[in-house]
């Protein structure tokens, strides 16, 4: 044996993941609304310190179970790089599995073709991803984020859909590189970033307000961005607190658009009217983009005078 085989580290043991089981105990086997109210409470009363193994663990189960061979075989499977496939879904598959605990985890990750035994997810419809709180994210990981570590940032550089794809070798950059070819990801984004912006988990806020906006205009749109502007694959408008200086981009596909709130916008605190400016204000940037007749027709009702 050679001097590195030595020191090769040992596969994770979901057998070890004592934190983790022990956090998700009121959501096991599922993710029920009436479990939820338990889970928080057992994760609100953890200290931060607590928090970070059981999240560690997560980050673990995701590597052994988030790859391009477990992946392929889901219900609807991926197949290339360049083919629509549901990774919010798999996502949410990968979920099942977790929740059904230690044995599960290391049976799937084992043999990647058992996964087909937890595939019961339903495909996710567009429109529910601007109602959906870190909609990009699987359910389970949505929940355990609840709880803001400080080193949060960080931490979400080792799961999806910000990670790293090395256990998907037809991908060459990160996963989010599958978000793009997911169907249930809509084309068209809003994000609300403001200097005193409020707690972004308050319905009101102004990023669930940027959501509900976007929801609004993608809704008259439609779900097909080849219908909006040929060619056109994804849209982002950013809306930011005055003088911040960002600058907006279209390479014929994906477009991005800075827009700045006014100080007086900023001051808005009915969410009605704040969902109204960012139609209003996200509609006319669009009308930069080479819109269909039709398209350029509905951009221009919701842009108003």
């Amino acid at each position: 044996m050679g001097l590195f085989g030595l020191f090769k580290s040992k596969p994770p043991d979901p057998q070890t993941w004592t934190q983790l089981w022990s956090l998700l105990a009121p959501l096991r086997p599922s993710l029920d609304r009436a479990d939820l109210s338990a889970w928080r409470a057992t994760a609100a009363a953890l200290k931060e310190a607590d928090r970070r193994k059981p999240f560690d663990q997560l980050a673990e189960a995701y590597g052994l179970l988030n790859t391009e061979q477990h992946a392929r075989y889901v219900r609807l499977p991926f197949t290339a790089p360049d083919r629509p496939f549901e990774y919010r879904r798999f996502l949410r598959v990968v979920d099942a599995v977790v929740l059904a605990g230690p044995d599960a985890v290391a049976r799937v990750a084992a043999d990647p073709s058992a996964l087909r035994g937890y595939d019961a997810a339903p495909s996710l419809d567009p429109i529910a991803f601007y109602d959906e709180s870190l909609p990009e994210m699987g359910a389970l990981l949505t929940l355990l984020i609840m709880v803001r570590p400080s080193e949060l940032g960080m931490w979400l550089l080792r799961l999806p859909p910000y990670g790293p794809a090395t256990s998907w070798p037809s991908i060459t950059g990160g996963t989010g590189q599958l978000m793009r070819a997911d169907p249930s990801v809509p084309w068209l984004e809003f994000e609300v970033e403001l200097d005193d912006d409020d707690d972004p988990d308050l319905p009101d806020s102004w990023e669930r307000c940027g959501s509900q906006a976007a929801k609004r205009v993608f809704t008259s749109l439609g779900a097909d961005p080849q219908v909006v502007a040929p060619g056109l694959r994804a849209v982002m408008v950013e809306f930011t607190s005055p003088d911040v200086g960002l600058e907006s981009e279209f390479d014929g596909g994906s477009a991005s658009f800075a827009i700045e709130l006014t100080e007086q916008d900023t001051e808005i605190t009915d969410p009605r009217t704040r969902v109204d400016l960012l139609v209003r204000r996200g509609a006319a940037a669009l009308l930069d983009l080479p819109l269909t007749p039709e398209a350029r027709e509905v951009v221009v009702e919701l842009a108003g005078p």
